[in-house]
């Protein structure tokens, strides 16, 4: 299948560069020699999706990003009808995006949809239909946005450079900083080749603490304390399952205890349970993970695809903790994303093959398929 990517001069585009070809003209989606089946899309060189709120429409909806020759293109998915769409495609000629990490930086109830750009400064913050560049001159892999410090503010907490490290996620109530710079930064943790982290409270007390994953496939739990000069951070548990794709981790209340538990994978799926205290692993690994409330019972689900990439199940969290796992779709692919992208309050799983990452060549036609929650 070949694609177009066409600039048009029109207003296809709700938001445009200084440095796009110079006429004015936006992005709009390529074009393919046959239309999909009406629960699927096809876009080149797929990099990353998430999951969230991230407008007022009465749909959740799914960002995505992928390549075309010109540029970076980001883009949303909703499925009005159960008809798969894109809306509000974006293309950005000065970067590519590397991942998508959807999350909450204002005070609404809207999700904010951060793009991660290949390279170190490129990253945008998509809120609402609107969208600012922020440069953070230190590179990361991972971030996670809240209020570590208790101060009322949401914070930056960012993995990378062997580093776990907070900054402040607004400079003024309600104003994010454009530019964080080192100075603006505080340390952890240090020391460890530290990939993926999140918050959530994993000691027993209100202020949250940090969950981590590393490269080599320690998971460790550091738990809060406040000083006079602000939080700090001691690693009490740790555990090492080295041997598979490490995963970002994902925060939802799995066992059912109203707190949030910690999920991930490294050699092994695992939830890290909140009424346990202890992290339990499943005997399966994950090719990637998601959460979202599939069966509409008013808890998150958590839904993985496979290790090989063959299928799609679901863990289910005992009262004692540990994890099984079941069935939902004899399909797979490379990434995953779950959402309630038409409406019907049950979360519908969007599977994406040929997800490629930066520097991936030859150019390959990936294919998006939703599968609606309440048929599952």
């Amino acid at each position: 299948m070949k694609w177009l990517c066409v600039l048009l001069a029109t207003t296809g585009c709700n938001l445009y560069w200084s440095d796009d070809p110079g006429d004015g003209s936006g992005y709009v989606a390529p074009l393919v020699d046959a239309p999909p089946p009406t629960n699927q899309l096809v876009r080149p060189c797929m990099r990353a999706l998430a999951g969230g709120d991230f407008a007022v429409s009465g749909f959740e909806e799914i960002a995505i990003t992928y390549v075309c020759d010109c540029c970076g293109i980001t883009e949303g998915l909703r499925a009005p009808d159960r008809v798969l769409t894109g809306v509000n495609p974006r293309g950005d000629y000065q970067d590519r995006f590397r991942a998508i990490i959807a999350e909450k930086i204002d005070d609404d109830y809207l999700d904010t949809a951060i793009h991660v750009g290949e390279h170190v400064g490129g990253t945008w913050i998509f809120s609402g239909n609107g969208g600012n560049r922020i440069t953070i001159e230190r590179g990361f892999d991972d971030m996670w946005i809240g209020d570590l410090d208790g101060d009322g503010k949401r914070d930056y907490l960012m993995a990378g450079d062997n580093a776990i490290r907070m900054a402040s996620a607004y400079s003024q109530p309600y104003q994010f900083p454009l530019v964080t710079t080192a100075a603006d930064e505080t340390d952890l943790l240090t020391g460890k080749p530290f990939r993926y982290v999140a918050h959530a409270q994993l000691g027993g007390s209100s202020a949250p603490d940090v969950f981590y994953v590393t490269t080599g496939g320690e998971l460790g739990v550091a738990v809060q304390s406040t000083s006079s000069s602000g939080p700090t951070f001691t690693v009490v548990d740790t555990k090492t399952d080295p041997g598979g794709s490490v995963l970002p981790l994902v925060t939802a209340d799995f066992d059912g205890d109203g707190i949030d538990d910690v999920a991930g994978a490294a050699g092994h799926v695992f939830v890290r349970s909140s009424k346990t205290g202890q992290i339990a692993f499943l005997d399966q690994g994950a090719r990637a993970l998601a959460a979202g409330d599939v069966d509409n019972d008013g808890r998150k689900d958590l839904i993985f695809i496979s290790a090989n990439g063959a299928v799609t199940g679901r863990v289910n969290v005992g009262a004692n903790g540990a994890l099984t796992s079941q069935p939902l779709l004899p399909h797979g692919g490379d990434g995953l994303a779950v959402a309630d992208l038409d409406g019907d309050h049950h979360a519908d799983i969007v599977l994406v093959d040929h997800l490629v990452p930066p520097g991936y060549s030859p150019p390959v036609d990936s294919t998006i398929t939703m599968y609606a929650g309440a048929s599952l």
